[in-house]
């Protein structure tokens, strides 16, 4: 893995709002980055065992800095199925993002690329 290029890999469920925080919390570490995106995260019913890797980058202020990439997918079903999927996973990093960060996170993180994978698993099943 290449020196400042931090990977988070999100287990979800299809009840993936069930886990999310009622208020925003101060984030200070980057253990707690991809549990604050995943908190929010609404994959859409059927589209269990489907994953996508995106990679982006945060400002400063925890907002995301450019545009996301796609580098990895895995996705089955029909064509609207699949959009939804992956419009799920692009909605997570516009929606519930800017992240609060700490004066430290931000400026650790700011412009350094982020790898996520957004993978929905069966409820009550996760790794």
């Amino acid at each position: 893995m290449r020196p400042g290029f931090a990977t988070f890999v999100l287990l979800a469920c299809a009840a993936g709002p069930a886990l999310a925080q009622s208020s925003p919390k101060t984030l200070d570490r980057y253990a707690e980055v991809g549990p604050a995106l995943l908190a929010c995260w609404k994959p859409p019913a059927g589209t269990e065992g489907m994953e996508i890797t995106v990679i982006f980058s945060f400002n400063r202020s925890g907002a995301v800095f450019g545009k996301p990439r796609i580098t990895h997918t895995k996705l089955f079903g029909d064509d609207d199925l699949q959009k939804r999927f992956v419009s799920s996973a692009l909605a997570a990093l516009s929606d519930c993002t800017p992240l609060k960060f700490s004066d430290g996170l931000g400026g650790a993180v700011a412009g350094r690329p982020f790898s996520m994978l957004f993978r929905a698993v069966p409820r009550g099943r996760g790794v």
